[in-house]
C-alpha cells in the first residue's frame, strides 16, 4: 500500500473516531468542554507525522513551529467572526479570513523559527479572544445534556465525517497532479 492509499485511509479512520469522541464529549460536559476538545490540533497532529514519514523530521520539527502561533491566530478568527458575524454574516466570514490570512502572510514572510515567539502569540492570542468573549461579550456556555446516543448514530455521524475527509483528500490529491501534468 502507497502513503496516500495509508493517509486517506488512515484519515477516514481518524476523522470517524474522533467526531465520536467529540460529540459524546461536547454533550455530555457541556460547550465550553467541548470546544477545546473538538479545537486540539488533532488535524496538526496528523499532518505533522506524515510531514516526519514522507519528507524527514527535520520538516516537520521546522513545520511544527508554527503551529502554536496559527492556533492562537485560528483563536482571533473564531473571535471576529463571532464578533462581526452577529451584524452581517458575509462581514464576520469575510473579515476573519482576511484576517487569518494576513497573520498567516506576516508568518509566512518573517519566517517564523522560535519557538517561543510561536507560544507566546498563542498565549497572547488566546487571551485576548477569551477576554473578549468570556468577559466583554458574556457568551453564556450550554451546559451539559443528558442524551444517550446510540451505537448507529454515532457511527453513522464518524462516517460521514471521515468520508468528507477522505473525499477532500482525495479530490486534492487529484486536483494537484492534474494541474502539474
Amino acid at each position: 500500500m502507497d502513503y496516500f492509499t495509508l493517509k486517506l485511509l488512515l484519515s477516514f479512520f481518524i476523522g470517524c473516531f474522533w467526531v465520536i469522541i467529540v460529540t459524546v464529549i461536547a454533550e455530555k460536559y457541556g460547550s465550553k468542554i467541548g470546544g477545546v476538545i473538538a479545537g486540539l490540533p488533532s488535524t496538526s497532529l496528523l499532518t505533522l507525522f506524515f510531514i516526519g514519514l514522507t519528507q524527514g523530521e527535520k520538516t516537520a520539527a521546522d513545520a511544527a513551529i508554527v503551529i502554536p502561533f496559527m492556533v492562537g491566530a485560528t483563536a482571533l478568527f473564531i473571535m471576529v467572526y463571532i464578533l462581526l458575524a452577529r451584524y452581517n454574516f458575509y462581514l464576520g466570514i469575510i473579515s476573519s479570513v482576511i484576517l487569518w490570512l494576513a497573520i498567516s502572510f506576516f508568518v509566512i514572510v518573517n519566517k517564523l523559527q522560535s519557538l517561543f515567539y510561536s507560544f507566546l502569540a498563542l498565549i497572547i492570542f488566546t487571551f485576548i479572544s477569551y477576554i473578549v468573549l468570556e468577559k466583554k461579550l458574556s457568551i453564556p456556555s450550554q451546559t451539559s445534556k443528558e442524551i444517550k446516543y446510540t451505537t448507529p448514530q454515532l457511527l453513522s455521524r464518524g462516517i460521514l465525517t471521515g468520508t468528507i475527509i477522505l473525499m477532500g483528500g482525495y479530490t486534492s490529491y487529484f486536483l494537484i497532479h492534474k494541474m502539474m501534468d
